[in-house]
């Protein structure tokens, strides 16, 4: 079962902060990105965690110049 969620909710993470990405909302861009940090303990145990830790920081990344875009709008 743990094996299958795993991969699902990371699916829906990275979704969810594409979504927000795509509209510009950098509250949901941080969101992700917290959410994909706190995935990557676990993940590091199987050595997969270089991946998510990699798509929280372009997230946070992300998620900064949206909110500079928005105040500069």
């Amino acid at each position: 079962m743990l094996s299958m969620a795993m991969p699902s909710i990371l699916l829906v993470t990275g979704v969810l902060g594409i979504a927000g990405a795509a509209r510009s909302r950098p509250t949901t861009i941080f969101l992700v990105s917290a959410a994909l940090l706190f995935l990557t303990i676990p993940l590091m145990l199987g050595r997969f965690g270089v991946v998510t830790l990699i798509s929280s920081i372009c997230f946070c990344i992300s998620g900064f110049l949206a909110k500079r875009a928005s105040l500069i709008a």
